[in-house]
């Protein structure tokens, strides 16, 4: 190629550059529907429950700091994640998605309900996880991202003897 040219292609890339510079998109990215986010705002949370086959891991806040680190991270994901898609609003079956013996995760500010989720099976694939809002029966498809966060919890509390 020769040096005219080479200087052609140079000035064709700097002009796309700049054409991405100048259209490029005004915000961080698209607004997130609030219908769509799992959990309210968590920001106030002060105690984190979960329960699975009959045994209770409690974490508590302290200032800045929880009793069991891994919360904060949990804390994290349920603010990040978004309902996929209802998988059913009124199953026949709740068993069938994993509800029989679910995982009760809870959310609390002192004594004020945050957050009341039960969470289920992981879906066929093992992409996303079945939850519930207690007191709803709709079964709600979400991230897989949420059964890791309750399992670095449960493995945590394993190993240190939490109650």
């Amino acid at each position: 190629m020769t040096i005219r040219g080479t200087l052609v292609l140079a000035g064709v890339l700097a002009l796309l550059c700049a054409y991405l510079l100048l259209t490029g998109p005004a915000s961080e990215g698209p607004a997130r529907d609030p219908a769509r986010r799992l959990a309210p705002p968590l920001e106030r949370a002060s105690v984190v429950e979960i329960e699975e086959g009959g045994r209770i891991v409690r974490a508590e806040r302290t200032g800045d700091q929880w009793s069991i680190d891994a919360v904060a991270d949990l804390l994290t994901t349920l603010a990040s994640i978004d309902v996929l898609t209802v998988i059913d609003p009124d199953p026949s079956s709740p068993d069938a998605f994993g509800f029989g013996d679910a995982l009760r995760l809870r959310v609390l500010d002192g004594t004020d309900l945050l957050l009341s989720l039960e969470v289920g099976a992981a879906n066929p694939a093992r992409t996303g996880v079945y939850v519930r809002r207690v007191g709803q029966p709709a079964v709600l498809l979400v991230g897989a991202l949420l059964r890791w966060e309750l399992e670095k919890i449960r493995r945590v509390a394993s190993a240190t003897g939490t109650p």
